[in-house]
């Protein structure tokens, strides 16, 4: 017949369109899985800095009171700041 493709691209063309719907489905479910994953991520990494700052908050409190004296350290513990100038005299001759 003249005007229509041959009979081997058709068959082709029908394989095509026949798999047409999977490559689109698996395209979007690629595209969705890959913006969960980034939600996922952006909302892990802010509740990580949040959970730092709140520590970061926690100790700031635990050693405004500590020099308030409000607080006192358990016995055998020495605050960081005393643990330092402890080990810089200690390297003075």
């Amino acid at each position: 017949m003249e005007g229509c493709p041959d009979d081997d691209a058709n068959v082709w063309y029908t394989i095509l369109t026949g798999c047409l719907g999977l490559i689109v489905f698996l395209v979007v479910e690629l595209v969705r899985k890959q913006v969960a994953r980034r939600q996922t991520e952006k909302k892990n990494k802010l509740s990580l800095e949040t959970k730092r700052t709140h520590r970061a908050s926690l100790a700031n409190d635990v050693v405004q009171r500590q020099l308030s004296g409000r607080i006192s350290l358990p016995d055998g513990m020495v605050a960081p700041e005393e643990e330092i100038q402890s080990s810089v005299s200690s390297k003075v001759p």
